[in-house]
């Protein structure tokens, strides 16, 4: 429910908008006419256009006091100083001017060091002038102190806020770099999506146009039958990059999206490239199950670039897509596998990149490399001795191991790691 702003919090937010010089202007205006109010009068040897002079050379210099903090304040403590030594004035307002002055020009930047002990010997020596001297004698030692102790506390305090002032523009600025890096890290995230979207899709779309036409050669072709998987495939291709492309939205970037696909939709991933040529084999137990959310949505992705990889670069005719949760001493991971029957052919021996004109896998595997990490894991990609390509992602499930057995299959699958290339 929207709450009226209080009629203090809007003009102090007017105030804070507008420049610095402008509110150091009309505080020192402010200060001059108090000051000329409430004592217009002083000796009656000094004529009253002198009263008015002094008491005005008491406040202009503040009106620099964030530009020129150190010399705005030794200006007023020198007006005042000359105010009541040399004038004979005895009104308390100016005294404490200087103490704003001495506030001031250590919040703003001046070093207390230099400051404080300045406003020490300054209200020492006014006083022994004022007193003629009796603040020098030895019996008024400890008021000497006590009156030291005043006479630093304003640069003392102004030394405090300037610290819980900077401190706090840190605690801005970490949280800035903060949102910064996570909107970075999602547009990172997004990135990878669009790609493995756009080049999962776009392959089997092209996949399904090439087998089409040569299917339509025969005299059995169905047209229909060829345009409407073109359709079908296309379609799935426009609602995943709308769905990506909405996330870029800059009101959308300030906290992570939730995930758009899961591990329950490999199913109709896998269907989608039925009519591509290529037969995929999907193994997914019941085991891998309890993941989070944004992990089951990783593992998809890696998938799908994996298996664009596969009709994009190889001659494979078949792929085994494989997710596994293992559990160790060091806890539970996600493996997930995408294995090949292609060879390490090049050029245009048999691959599908001679037919679609792809180029050479490179942001994908990056892509999935970066996915894996992002978790803590790695990934590994290349040739097996006497196998096709294959794509293996180890992602560690965070939060506290399942209590269960190793899978029994483990000390299989390590003996087909060897010989894998790590990129």
């Amino acid at each position: 429910m929207h709450t009226r702003e209080r009629p203090l919090d809007t003009l102090a937010r007017r105030w804070r908008r507008l420049p610095v010089t402008t509110r150091d202007a009309a505080l020192t205006a402010l200060l001059a006419s108090a000051l000329l109010v409430g004592w217009p009068f002083g000796p009656e040897s000094v004529p009253p256009w002198l009263v008015s002079l002094s008491q005005l050379a008491c406040c202009l210099p503040l009106v620099w006091r964030r530009r020129f903090p150190f010399p705005s304040a030794l200006a007023v403590g020198t007006a005042v100083f000359v105010h009541h030594a040399v004038l004979g004035f005895s009104d308390p307002f100016t005294i404490w001017l200087a103490c704003f002055a001495a506030w001031s020009a250590v919040r703003h930047g001046s070093p207390v060091s230099l400051v404080a002990p300045l406003s020490a010997v300054w209200i020492l020596a006014f006083f022994n002038i004022v007193t003629h001297g009796d603040m020098l004698s030895r019996e008024s030692i400890p008021q000497q102190l006590s009156i030291t102790v005043l006479a630093m506390s304003p640069a003392l305090v102004g030394s405090l806020v300037r610290l819980r002032v900077e401190r706090a523009a840190q605690r801005r600025r970490a949280n800035l770099d903060r949102a910064q890096r996570e909107r970075a890290r999602e547009r990172a995230r997004i990135a990878r999506d669009v790609h493995d979207v756009a080049g999962h899709h776009l392959s089997a779309i092209r996949l399904l146009a090439v087998g089409g036409r040569e299917s339509l050669k025969g005299p059995n072709g169905d047209p229909d039958a060829v345009l409407a998987a073109i359709s079908e495939a296309s379609g799935r291709a426009v609602r995943e990059m709308r769905e990506l492309l909405q996330l870029l939205r800059e009101d959308r970037l300030d906290e992570p999206a939730p995930p758009d696909v899961l591990l329950d939709d490999l199913p109709l991933l896998v269907a989608a490239l039925d009519d591509t040529g290529l037969a995929v084999d999907l193994e997914v137990p019941k085991a891998v199950e309890g993941l989070p959310a944004r992990l089951e949505a990783d593992a998809y992705r890696i998938v799908q670039e994996a298996l664009g990889n596969v009709l994009r670069h190889s001659s494979a005719e078949s792929v085994l897509v494989r997710l596994e949760s293992r559990t160790d001493g060091a806890g539970r991971e996600l493996v997930v596998t995408v294995e090949d029957d292609g060879s390490p052919a090049t050029g245009g021996r048999g691959s599908r990149s001679a037919s679609t004109g792809e180029g050479p896998p490179g942001l994908g595997l990056r892509g999935i490399r970066e996915r894996a990490e992002g978790w803590g894991g790695r990934s590994e990609a290349g040739f097996g001795p006497g196998r096709g390509w294959r794509v293996r992602a180890r992602l560690p499930v965070p939060g506290r191991p399942e209590s269960r057995e190793a899978d029994p299959g483990q000390e299989e699958v390590a003996e087909r790691d060897q010989g894998v290339v790590g990129r």
